[in-house]
């Protein structure tokens, strides 16, 4: 009897120790994919840049979101190529930063306008197993799988200065996101 309950508990705590560390491998992913479906679902695709735009409490489905950020975004498809972000670090922005995340949302890739030399940034952002020739970009983000999410954030100073509101939404107008062509990697 006593051996019973205890092959019991022992089973009971493998299982869910098992348990535990498929969640910790699958959840992830299922937030990143539900992200993915919701952009497609707003008519966005793979691999283009899309702004969200400054939140107000009537249009954020996030409580508390920042309201005094200004966000660009895109999905990555990587077994399509290679993409650089490239425009004019915002000058109207109190701090700007660039993240990129994998599809288990673990954080692939940062960086801050305070480690930016100069008034613009260019960026590579590359998948797993891709390499690109030497000087394509002066910053190269690498992702741990071909399917990541990206975010530009510019925090404004002051949201309800319409004038430099309008000023940053201009900036980030000038920010692109395009293919790496194939001849910029090494094959």
């Amino acid at each position: 009897m006593r051996l019973t309950l205890i092959g019991a508990l022992i089973l009971f705590l493998v299982a869910g120790a098992v348990s535990h560390a498929a969640g910790l491998m699958i959840i992830p992913r299922q937030a990143t994919d539900k992200q993915i479906e919701n952009y497609k679902a707003m008519g966005r695709t793979a691999n283009k840049l899309y702004p969200s735009g400054i939140k107000t409490a009537a249009t954020s489905k996030v409580p508390r979101d920042n309201g005094d950020t200004s966000t660009l975004r895109a999905f990555f498809d990587f077994t399509k190529g290679g993409f650089i972000l490239e425009g004019p670090l915002p000058k109207n922005a109190a701090y700007w930063s660039s993240s990129m995340f994998a599809h288990n949302t673990d954080t692939d890739f940062i960086i801050s306008d305070r480690q930016i030399t100069g008034e613009r940034f260019k960026i590579a952002f590359i998948g797993p197993g891709q390499k690109l020739k030497a000087g394509v970009a002066p910053v190269v983000a690498r992702s741990s799988s071909n399917t990541a999410v990206m975010i530009v954030r510019s925090t404004m100073s002051d949201r309800n200065d319409a004038a430099r509101v309008a000023a940053l939404t201009e900036e980030l107008k000038q920010v692109t996101l395009t293919p790496i062509p194939a001849s910029d990697f090494e094959h």
